[in-house]
């Protein structure tokens, strides 16, 4: 946690070195027309996950129909980052693999370098494109590793998403929102066992306050 600045500044600078890479891209149509490919087989596997009740459906939706390069090449990072953040569900239930969420981000990250007007992008195997992904899984392992430690410190008020927001966000619909309450954070979910336990009970011949949050004057 203390070294997330310089990680999230390692993250910053290899990217930028990503951008001025010297490979040029494939054109933007053969790109294009790669990408829907990879689009479409990896929202029917996650379909299989939907109906099956794993993933929310309506988060699928968002990736398809639209025909636009721009929403393609984001539909493509945004599945690469929803097949990350629902691994721990997807892993051995689906053909799906981390290489797979890997390629989507690659390709979408060249369909819009393409697009930008770029005459130059990096091999999806080079160095630079090797060190920034590095640089990312660092920066990611640690923001992660800020909001356990906050989910925790603030379990009771339940606010920890107001100092540690999540990377990544799904968009919920006004019917969901009315019908069913919010998710806890994942990491909060995580902490709750332990402290189901009464306080006075967690340390022996402890005088805990048995009300009010253990964090209060800290």
């Amino acid at each position: 946690v203390a070294r997330l600045r310089e990680y999230a500044l390692a993250l910053y600078h290899w990217q930028s070195c990503v951008l001025i890479s010297t490979d040029r891209p494939d054109d933007v149509a053969s790109l294009a027309e790669a990408g829907i490919v990879k689009r479409d087989r990896a929202l029917a596997d996650l379909g299989a996950l939907a109906r099956r009740g794993l993933i929310d459906d309506d988060v699928l939706q968002n990736y398809k129909g639209s025909k636009s390069h721009q929403k393609l090449a984001l539909d493509l990072a945004g599945l690469s980052a929803l097949i990350r953040e629902r691994w721990t569900v997807i892993d051995k239930r689906s053909l799906l693999t981390l290489d797979d969420a890997d390629e989507l981000a690659r390709h979408g990250h060249a369909l819009l370098e393409a697009l930008g007007g770029r005459d130059r992008t990096p091999r999806p195997g080079s160095l630079v494109v090797q060190q920034r992904d590095r640089a990312f899984t660092l920066f990611v392992r640690a923001y992660q590793a800020a909001r356990r430690t906050v989910s925790y410190l603030r379990y009771y008020e339940g606010d920890a998403d107001e100092f540690v927001p999540a990377i990544y966000t799904q968009k919920r619909t006004a019917r969901a929102k009315d019908d069913a309450p919010e998710a806890e954070p994942a990491a909060a979910v995580a902490v709750a066992p332990a402290l189901e336990t009464p306080r006075s009970s967690l340390i022996v011949g402890s005088s805990l306050p048995t009300s009010g949050s253990p964090f209060e004057g800290a």
